[in-house]
């Protein structure tokens, strides 16, 4: 007896969470919200069960979208700046790199609520876009697999997405350990960094060491002046021989869309004298538009392209400043943008 009441018990159980579900999806459908922490800009209105636009935090949203998607700072960057400008969470926090992320992967700045893996139209106003959140979407997929593609994080690392490992290919980017008496950084495998000894096996390098190293290797490099002389001559000649492929293609181009515009006014100086008709003279010009248009496409890119024939080396009195900032001390150097 007791087991047949503990099934029956059971089965109204799982009555009752279906009947509740059914109901939250309902009401899911109609675009209300079906419970959980308000988004960040938003309130939650009782009377209507929608999300209505909160005031004082509404600027915010666009501003961090910006951030990652124009100025490409990563979650962290983006979170220290909001808190060097006194701008706190809903909660009245500061910002961290997952509340950023958070913002950043939040489809209710769409118009959307989302309940069981599925999104649903609103009515609530929307604050972003739709083609903002897809760069921003395409952004952290492609920041998810390369953190290296961050162009700025926390970590002070000079030679960050510099460095490539020979083992998977991927690049080194800066970590730090807190040892009993000190911080240690260093550079490591993005593959080690995100799935361990199985990803990759390639070794940690000590971050202060492999910078000086690096930095005293460029200031020998810059030192040796008949090297930077010869290094800046091979320049100018490879500045020189492109700019005159260049000019000597956008010529041939010039030519080539002069003798189509002048084929295009021939074939309708007939057309407006009435000598020809629309029949005869219709698929040519056609043809002929089409052909203008690729060449115009085919030129635009030149056309923004510098052709100075006459680039020049550095002068004397530049090339030793040049070598002596290249003696720029480690602690010094790691401050320079």
């Amino acid at each position: 007896m007791v087991q047949m009441l503990g099934v029956f018990a059971e089965f109204e159980r799982a009555t009752i969470i279906d009947r509740v579900i059914a109901g939250m999806e309902r009401k899911a459908a109609r675009g209300e919200w079906c419970g959980g922490q308000r988004p960040f800009g938003y309130l939650i209105d009782k009377t209507t069960n929608t999300l209505v636009v909160k005031e004082d935090e509404v600027a915010l949203i666009p501003y961090i979208f910006r951030l990652y998607v124009k100025n490409r700072l990563g979650a962290n960057a983006i979170a220290a700046r909001l808190n060097q400008e006194e701008y706190r969470t809903k909660n009245g926090r500061p910002w961290s790199h997952m509340s950023v992320l958070t913002v950043l992967r939040n489809r209710a700045y769409l118009g959307e609520v989302l309940f069981r893996g599925a999104y649903h139209a609103s009515a609530h106003p929307s604050l972003i876009d739709e083609a903002a959140f897809t760069a921003d979407h395409e952004l952290l997929a492609e920041h998810g697999d390369d953190k290296a593609a961050c162009r700025s994080n926390s970590y002070d690392y000079i030679l960050s997405r510099l460095l490539v490992c020979t083992m998977c290919g991927k690049r080194y980017v800066g970590a730090a350990a807190h040892g009993r008496n000190a911080r240690y950084e260093y550079y490591i495998c993005f593959s080690r960094q995100r799935y361990g000894s199985a990803g990759c096996t390639a070794d940690r390098l000590p971050a202060r060491e492999l910078e000086e190293s690096i930095i005293a290797s460029i200031g020998s490099v810059y030192s040796d002046a008949a090297f930077v002389d010869r290094a800046f001559a091979d320049a100018v000649q490879r500045v020189r021989a492109t700019s005159s492929e260049i000019e000597d293609e956008r010529r041939r181009t010039d030519a080539e869309l002069k003798k189509t515009e002048s084929a295009i006014d021939r074939y309708l100086a007939p057309f407006e004298a009435g000598s020809m008709s629309s029949a005869q003279c219709g698929p040519r010009l056609e043809q002929l538009s089409d052909k203008l248009r690729q060449i115009q496409i085919r030129r635009a890119p030149r056309s923004t392209i510098s052709t100075r024939t006459d680039p020049r080396a550095p002068t004397s009195s530049s090339s030793p400043r040049c070598m002596a900032n290249s003696r720029t001390p480690w602690n010094t150097a790691k401050s320079l943008p």
